[in-house]
């Protein structure tokens, strides 16, 4: 088993944060944009499960 750079984990974990601020900016406007929202919601969900690979592993 190899082990996981610590850089590759802080990276994901930072763009996971980077897309739930995103999120959370989009949501407080009037009149949210709502394909952009899907699509980052899209990310963020692949960016956890790229995180839970990285722990698992």
């Amino acid at each position: 088993m190899e082990a996981t750079p610590l850089i590759r984990i802080y990276e994901t974990l930072v763009g996971i944060g980077t897309v739930a601020r995103t999120c959370d900016h989009l949501l407080r406007q009037p009149e949210p944009d709502l394909a952009e929202l899907r699509l980052l919601v899209a990310n963020l969900i692949a960016a956890s499960n790229d995180a839970i690979t990285i722990i698992r592993d």
